[in-house]
């Protein structure tokens, strides 16, 4: 009789411990589930600001070029590694050797 009671008493706390386990997972899935919907809000909200900034760069061309003419950057290929780098380098940014600048 007693071992009974004791099959019984195990029973119950194997029942106990799989409801609780089960409950813990349930809320620990919600809480993943919370922290996704979040972060695809935080980029879906980028993604809208940097699309309105797009948005409203492209309106407003002549507005770029108000401070003055834009530089453009003089380059040509490092002799080592076939890398674009500046005329004016002295050394690779790419593989760290030293060139020789052109003038």
């Amino acid at each position: 009789m007693v071992a009974w009671l004791i099959v019984v008493v195990v029973a119950i706390g194997i029942v106990i411990g799989i409801r609780l386990l089960l409950k813990r997972a349930a809320e620990q899935r919600a809480a993943h589930e919370a922290r996704l919907r979040a972060m695809a809000q935080a980029s879906l909200a980028a993604m809208r600001k940097k699309a309105a900034a797009e948005a409203a760069a492209a309106k407003q061309p002549a507005a770029a070029g108000v401070g003055g003419p834009t530089q453009v950057r003089e380059e040509r290929e490092c002799p080592f590694c076939a890398e674009p780098i500046l005329k004016k380098a002295r050394v690779c940014k790419h593989c760290g050797r030293d060139v020789e600048p052109l003038a």
